[in-house]
């Protein structure tokens, strides 16, 4: 793996306090902080290229840091998480009551675009990477997750 340059090291430091965070951000704050014009083709270019084992992007197009120590793994399945009994797992279809009163039914999809099938009425889907359901992987009914702007209760888990 290459080594990082400055202007990495500042795209993911810059993500990883914003995150999730756009491209077109990233390069006002870059531009801003260098007295420089970015691009955010310039922004892409790193992040689809040499900071893509660090980074990840979601549905919305916003970058974040990569979850796991030491970057994106390229071995291993996810197929066989299914965690405990009782706890948000891949499968599991999730019923959360946010803090302004909304109440959605989560499920998980391994594609940031569901393309095998139709959409089930009131069901919301998620990218399994995303701060959504990373936030509520692996907690039980009853448990609070916190996400930037909200807080959200599990109701109930199938």
């Amino acid at each position: 793996m290459p080594a990082l340059t400055d202007f990495d090291e500042e795209i993911l430091e810059i993500i990883s306090v914003k995150q999730p965070i756009k491209a077109i951000h990233i390069a006002n704050i870059l531009s801003i902080k260098q007295e420089t014009n970015f691009r955010r083709t310039d922004i892409n270019r790193r992040l689809y290229n040499i900071l893509r084992v660090y980074v990840e992007q979601d549905e919305f197009f916003q970058w974040s840091l990569w979850k796991e120590e030491g970057g994106r793994s390229t071995e291993g399945d996810l197929e066989s998480d299914e965690g405990e009994e009782g706890t948000v797992n891949l499968d599991s279809t999730v019923t959360l009551g946010c803090s302004n009163g909304q109440v959605l039914r989560i499920e998980f999809t391994k594609y940031k675009v569901l393309r095998f099938e139709a959409p089930k009425p009131g069901i919301t889907y998620a990218y399994f990477m995303s701060p959504l359901a990373l936030s509520i992987m692996g907690k039980r009914v009853g448990d609070i997750c916190d996400l930037p702007g909200a807080l959200n209760k599990i109701l109930e888990i199938d």
